[in-house]
């Protein structure tokens, strides 16, 4: 039986856009260190509370 391969003309390329920032993290006990973050590029106050979810007494800058 022979395969059929449809192709749409209603696709589109689709261009994606990614934004990164780059926060240095300060924690007790390790030397200030990057956090890079790439598809949820947050402001300062988002920054701050994806960090403190995984060292809670950090800051970020």
């Amino acid at each position: 039986m022979p395969v059929r391969t449809i192709h749409s003309t209603d696709q589109q390329e689709r261009q994606v856009t990614m934004t990164k920032k780059n926060w240095t993290v300060t924690t007790p006990g390790y030397e200030p260190f990057p956090m890079i973050l790439l598809e949820c590029a947050l402001d300062h106050t988002g920054a701050l509370a994806f960090a403190r979810s995984i060292w809670p007494r950090c800051t970020v800058e």
